[in-house]
């Protein structure tokens, strides 16, 4: 193991759940200390160096090239079908997963709200909570993958991660009437979805379980 604890990503092909977990959490913390730099210095001119710098210039252990772009072919996503059960070769299967497209739906529904109705005193709060939905979909892809789930301790871990995203994004739509009462009736809907997100992770998640003792 590397400092910190962390498990070696050469040997990533052995890795259990909470090798697969503790990877995971140091992508989620690299990813929000550099949202809280951005925040701060993003503004600024030479701002992509600052943060850098502040940074230490570390990265995740699971960031590489090809996280960074996905090239999706109009025609294979034509033919992407509603079976729930169906694997797609071309590696779409999670965008007919129903916890994924209530997700996003939601994460959509949550830039239409940050734009129209949140006030510009609040709307840091609002950015917050977008980077948790983010956060979310990124892990649930993961997680989903093509529904092969192989390896499972790889795919149980997102679930996990996904679903710690999507409790957080819960607690800061909760913490938004404590800002202002008026906006209770935009975070009762979108927290009934969130539920729902959760409730489909968690089914999940026990699937991945069960497999991953299989």
């Amino acid at each position: 193991m590397p400092e910190d604890n962390m498990p070696e990503w050469s040997d990533h092909k052995n890795w259990t759940e909470f090798d697969w977990e503790m990877a995971m959490r140091q992508s989620d913390d690299f990813a929000s200390k550099y949202f809280k730099l951005l925040e701060k210095y993003g503004e600024l001119p030479g701002s992509d160096d600052i943060i850098l710098q502040k940074i230490d210039g570390k990265a995740p252990i699971l960031m590489d090239d090809g996280d960074y772009y996905v090239d999706f072919d109009p025609e294979e996503l034509a033919e992407i079908e509603e079976d729930d059960d169906e694997i797609f070769e071309a590696g779409f299967y999670y965008e007919n997963m129903p916890s994924f497209m209530l997700l996003r739906q939601v994460s959509i529904g949550w830039c239409n709200i940050y734009a129209t109705f949140l006030l510009p005193e609040h709307r840091k709060h609002g950015v917050t909570i977008l980077f948790h939905l983010g956060r979310a979909l990124a892990h649930l892809i993961g997680s989903l993958g093509d529904g092969t789930y192989d390896p499972p301790a790889s795919h149980l871990a997102s679930g996990k991660r996904a679903l710690d995203q999507v409790n957080k994004a819960i607690g800061f739509v909760d913490q938004l009437t404590t800002l202002r009462p008026a906006y209770k009736k935009v975070t009762a809907a979108i927290n009934k979805h969130l539920t729902e997100v959760q409730e489909k992770i968690i089914d999940h998640v026990y699937k991945l379980k069960s497999k991953a003792q299989d």
